[in-house]
């Protein structure tokens, strides 16, 4: 990228100092300068968000085992239906 400095044209008229695109460049050298710096921003913050160098948390189970049912439940368990009305021939061949 190009930095333009300040310049006044033949009328008068004064441009501030800006910045462009080097000429045949297209949006794909743009796009991919902008990648690399958002991926070493989010690299950098993953790597820094981490209480302990080289250690990241991980999550822990909240399950108690072995699991009861309440006590006093006098509703058997339900055994699962078929979920079509027609029947599927599964041991045919095709």
């Amino acid at each position: 990228m190009l930095w333009m400095n300040r310049y006044a044209h033949r009328d008068g008229t004064v441009t501030r100092r800006y910045w462009r695109r080097k000429e045949g460049t297209g949006n794909g050298a743009f796009l991919l300068l902008l990648a690399i710096v958002a991926f070493a921003m989010l690299h950098h913050n993953a790597a820094s968000s981490a209480s302990q160098p080289g250690t990241t948390p991980r999550p822990r189970s909240t399950a108690v085992y072995p699991v009861d049912s309440p006590a006093g439940r006098t509703v058997p368990n339900v055994r699962p239906e078929p979920s079509v009305s027609y029947p599927i021939p599964w041991d045919r061949k095709k």
